[in-house]
């Protein structure tokens, strides 16, 4: 049995469901059906299968809103945290106020990691490559491009005024006109 698009439920009971419409794949139930134009024909009942599409779209980002939360629910394009969030209320979409429900149980914790160590082919700081200072010759910088190789100021040369540096391998792809 097909499962409705909008309820994901496979049910067909015509009165609590009303009828089950099924289309170029797409089945939707007769009461799952909201549209803010009203009734206007053709489509299911009225409802014009844009509208149809634009509700799948809302039912969609609200089923991202519930599992993303507040927290991560962003704009998939540009990555804009307030705006898109605040079209999300203004939407209706109700966007719980916690982490993530893959964040729990500190799933991803070792994401938030930084790289803690110099990788220079020979370190020379005397205490050890974990070693690390704010400032002066046991700074570690970390690669600007890739963040997962680090050295000392002093392990690779680097002037008390530069701010960043990149590894060999972040280095060497970035040649030519296309970088900057």
């Amino acid at each position: 049995m097909a499962v409705c698009r909008l309820c994901q439920r496979a049910d067909d009971d015509p009165e609590v469901f009303g009828e089950t419409c099924q289309q170029d794949g797409l089945c939707i139930h007769e009461n799952c059906l909201v549209s803010p134009q009203g009734v206007q024909p053709p489509g299911f009942f009225g409802f014009l299968f844009p509208d149809i599409h634009q509700e799948l779209q809302r039912v969609a980002q609200k089923s991202q809103a519930l599992s993303s939360a507040l927290h991560h629910f962003r704009c998939p394009l540009c990555q804009d945290v307030q705006t898109f969030q605040e079209e999300m209320f203004r939407l209706g979409i109700k966007i719980p106020d916690r982490d993530a429900a893959w964040e729990e149980d500190g799933a991803f914790e070792e994401h938030y990691q930084r790289h803690r160590s110099c990788d220079a082919s020979q370190c020379l700081c005397p205490v050890g490559r974990e070693q690390s200072e704010d400032t002066g010759p046991w700074r570690l910088l970390l690669c600007s491009s890739c963040g997962s190789c680090g050295t000392h100021q002093l392990c690779s040369d680097i002037g008390e005024d530069i701010s960043s540096w990149e590894c060999s391998d972040c280095a060497d792809t970035c040649t030519g006109e296309s970088c900057s």
